[in-house]
Order: structure tokens, then sequence, then C-alpha cells
């Protein structure tokens, strides 16, 4: 192995790393608050993580304000670009995140007022759940253009300790409030205000640790966007192109609870809590395919792609990932009495498929992450489109009208598409490598 290669191995698995371990604590923290929600019972727990999946429809757009700011700057940075050049780039995307929030806001009010009707059971408690897990949205665009802005200038380190002041913050106040809480409502009142508290701080760090210069831009983008609202309004949904590959996995997560609810709400908190495990795994990899796609991104040459960087990066992941996922197929019961699931050989049978996922999700997971920073930031949207929306909700829409519908049936049907989606990915890897890459603007 070449100098090159080792060093972009070492800042590839330190900043990667980094980074993971940072957006790892949201899925953590929800994974953990559902955990603890079920000494209140099943429905409560089904209810909350229907109510965390639909509102992830919402927040996931965030996130492409920050896949934004990593590959606008980057692209910017390999032509040479000045750093003013940069300033207004950043400018134009802190005035698009003043205009998601009001965006979102309205989106969150939608999903929620939608979801409400189309939920089973009782929809007064499913209305807490609801805004326990919405609170703190309207701090989420500019949070992610702080954080995109972070990564960008290699804070990775800093970027972590910010994520992990929040996560603390939020985790202990709502282990502490459901612990003491005496029923459900109570419960969940406190899981809202410990989310209230971890957003404004972690919103607060990040900004903090920025120069003067990029503070100053986040007033700046507040009097573009009240200059011109309508155009900066327009710009909304290219700078949240990015995370649209969220929405459509998000979405089929939301029904697909939603569907296995039906069915009854043992089924139904199995498989919130499942997918909860699922996001508090592939969101950090995410984070390091970002990582990796701006490394390579940075290390070739200024229109060719190094494709023996990308099969490094992913190669590096699928050391860890595989036989982590090996040992969840071959011994599921570890991880079940982890999760709180009860013992069955369906809920056994569910744990052995997410580990077969996990073996796909280097080039799942890290993969179409990379590509969204090679390529463009939609470049895998239609693949999983097609593998979501095209293939797993109407298979599984199609076993509940039948009433076939069963844990296993849903999860053989993720897992089977998930593999699609990988394929489709890979293909797209080994073509990105073999032509010259458009930079996006």
């Amino acid at each position: 192995m070449s100098e090159s290669k080792r060093r972009f191995r070492r800042d590839f698995l330190r900043r990667g790393s980094l980074m993971a371990l940072g957006s790892a604590f949201g899925g953590v923290r929800a994974m953990v608050t559902i955990i603890a929600l079920a000494e209140f019972g099943p429905t409560t727990v089904s209810t909350y993580g229907i109510a965390v999946n639909v509102y992830g429809i919402a927040v996931v757009l965030c996130a492409g304000h920050g896949i934004a700011v990593v590959s606008r700057l980057s692209h910017l940075r390999m032509r040479g670009q000045s750093d003013a050049a940069g300033s207004e780039q950043f400018t134009e995307i802190i005035s698009t995140a003043w205009a998601s929030t009001f965006v979102l806001v309205v989106l969150t009010c939608g999903f929620g007022a939608i979801s409400t009707a189309l939920i089973p059971g009782d929809r007064g408690q499913y209305v807490l759940a609801y805004a326990a897990a919405t609170v703190g949205a309207i701090l989420l665009p500019l949070g992610q253009c702080l954080a995109g802005k972070q990564q960008f200038l290699g804070l990775e380190r800093l970027s972590t300790q910010h994520s992990f002041e929040t996560f603390v913050i939020g985790t202990g106040l709502a282990l502490l409030g459901t612990g003491v809480a005496p029923d459900a409502t109570t419960a969940l009142l406190s899981i809202g205000l410990s989310g209230i508290a971890a957003e404004a701080w972690g919103f607060a760090r990040r900004r903090d640790s920025l120069g003067e210069r990029d503070r100053g831009i986040i007033r700046a983008g507040w009097s573009v966007f009240t200059s011109s609202p309508a155009q900066t309004l327009r710009n909304v949904p290219r700078t949240a192109a990015g995370a649209y590959d969220g929405v459509v996995l998000l979405s089929t997560f939301a029904l697909v609870s939603q569907l296995a609810a039906s069915v009854g709400p043992l089924p139904g908190a199995v498989t919130v809590t499942a997918i909860a495990f699922v996001r508090s795994v592939v969101i950090p990899l995410k984070s390091i395919g970002l990582v990796g796609g701006r490394l390579v991104v940075h290390r070739s040459d200024r229109r060719l792609i190094d494709s023996g960087l990308i099969r490094q990066a992913i190669g590096t992941v699928a050391y860890v990932l595989v036989p982590v996922g090996a040992a969840l197929a071959l011994a599921p019961w570890p991880l079940q009495h982890v999760l709180g699931l009860p013992q069955g050989h369906d809920t056994e049978l569910v744990v052995r498929l997410v580990g077969f996922q996990l073996m796909l999700e280097p080039i799942a997971g890290v993969g179409s992450a990379m590509l969204k920073v090679i390529v463009k930031p939609t470049a895998v949207l239609l693949p999983l489109t097609i593998c979501m929306w095209g293939l797993t909700l109407p298979v599984i829409a199609i076993g509940s009208a039948a009433g076939a519908l069963s844990l296993p049936t849903i999860w053989a049907v993720l897992l089977t598409a998930r593999g699609a989606f990988c394929a489709c990915v890979w293909v797209g890897l080994v073509r990105a490598s073999r032509r010259r890459t458009e930079l996006v603007a």
C-alpha cells in the first residue's frame, strides 16, 4: 500500500469514526427512549415509535443543508475558488436554512395531521407522542448547516463533542423524566422538554465554535431571507435535495410501522424497536460516507475520481460490519435481550434478518453517501425510490390487505429491497470511477 493510500485510510478512519460517533447519538437517543417507554406497555412504545418515524420525514430534510455545505464547499475548494466564494455560498445556504425553518414547521404540522388521521388506536396519546418527538425542530436547519461547516473545516472532533453533549442532556433528562413519571402522559411530556433543552444547547455550542465571520453569516443569511423570502423559499428544494433519499426511506419506515401496528401492539412495538436499531447504525454510516466522499474528491485528480480510494473506504467499513452482521445472524439472542424484545421464533428471525442487512451496509450505507458527494446530492434518489416505494410498500400493503402480514414477512421484504438498492449503489460507484465527474455547483 502506497504512503498516500495509508494517509487516506488513517484520515478516513479518524475523521469518519468521529462523525459516525456524533451522528449515532441521535439514533441511540431515540432507541434508548423507546426502550425506557417499555414499562408503559407496547401500545405506548408503538405509538411513540411511529411518531418518531413520521416526524423523521420532516426532520431528515434538514440533513440536506449539511450535505449541501460539505458538497458545494468541497467542490469550490477543488476548483481553487477563493474563500470569498465559499463565504458567499455558505451565506446562500444559511439564508435557505432560515426559509427551511418555516417550511419545516408547516411540514411537521401537516405530517402530524395526516398521520393522526391514519393511526390506529388512541389518537390522543399519539398527538402527545408526536409533540414530544417534534420539539426543538426550529433549530434543526441552521444546526445542520453549522455541523456541515464544522465537517468541512476538519473540526470533526469538536462536532462530535457537541453531539455528545446534546445526547447526554437529551437522554439524561428523558430517562430521569420517564423514570419518575407516574403514567405515559407525564413520561411523554418529560421527553418533549428534554428535547427542547438538548437541541438549544447543541445549537448554541456549534454557533460559538465557529469564527466571527461565520457567526456573522448567520445574521447575514437572515437578512437575505427577510429581504427576498419568495426567492429564498424557491431555493429550499435544491438545498434539501441531498436528503430526499432520507425522506423516501423514513416515509417507508413510517408506513411499514403503521401497517405492523395494525396487526397488533406487539408486532408494532417490535417493528419500531428494530427500525430504531437499524437507524442508529445506518445514520452514522451516512456520516462516514460523506467524510469518505469528501476525502476522495480532495485526493483525486481535479476531473478524475480515484476508484481505489472508493474501494478502500468501503472495504475498511466492511471489515467491521460484516463480522458484526454475521454474529447477529448466527446468534440473535443478545441483541433481543438488550433491546427488550420478547422471546419467540418471529422476533429471533427479525434480528437475524437485521444482521444480514448490516452486511450490506458498507455499500448501501457508506457507498450511497459517498456518491452524494462524488457525483451529486440526488445520485441515489431514483434507485432508492424504486426499491422502497416501488417494491417494499406495494408488497407489504398487499400482504396487509390479504391478512398475511407478519414480522418475518415485513423484514424479509425490507431486506430484499435493501439488497436491490445495494446492487444499484455498486453500479453507480463503478460508473463514477470510470468517467470524468461533472462537479456540482
